[in-house]
């Protein structure tokens, strides 16, 4: 990741974790976002949502890694997952229908 980019960083650590991130970003311009859940040792259940295209010109790096151990997830379309199996994709319409239906 690169120094000076902001960072939306989630971080299980040691242990079964269940660590779950949903990003919704109504303001951002023209900017670059790291956004990172790990899962750290252990047999984490991981979940990451982001939009695919972001409003306002903003790019995310968007990234799971499970860590050492057995670890399971679901993701938003287009996410980079790494030593985590993901059980499920929630795709772009679905997650636009739900935040519709339920807000942020």
């Amino acid at each position: 990741m690169a120094s000076g980019v902001p960072q939306v960083r989630l971080n299980g650590g040691k242990g079964n974790d269940l660590a779950i991130a949903s990003l919704n970003l109504t303001s951002i311009q023209d900017s670059t976002i790291d956004v990172v859940v790990l899962g750290g040792r252990g047999d984490d259940f991981l979940v990451l949502l982001a939009p695919i295209d972001p409003p306002g010109g903003a790019k995310l790096h968007r990234v799971v890694d499970g860590g050492p151990g057995r670890d399971r997830g679901v993701v938003s379309e287009g996410i980079e997952t790494y030593r985590c199996d993901v059980e499920n994709t929630v795709p772009a319409w679905l997650a636009r229908l739900l935040k519709r239906l339920f807000g942020d």
